[in-house]
């Protein structure tokens, strides 16, 4: 498990390609366009309620 801040959580949604950690593909399709800031805000916030 890994704590991250909520930039690195949008830039994930919005690019995720910009970021793949070593050793795995990217595979992730980008939500950019497709989810309103208030979208990501919220999948953040129920992110951020996870343990």
């Amino acid at each position: 498990s890994q704590k991250v801040d909520e930039n690195y959580l949008r830039e994930s949604m919005l690019d995720p390609n910009k970021q793949v950690v070593k050793g795995y593909a990217p595979s992730m399709p980008t939500y950019q366009g497709k989810l309103s800031d208030k979208d990501i805000d919220g999948f953040i916030e129920y992110i951020k309620t996870l343990k």
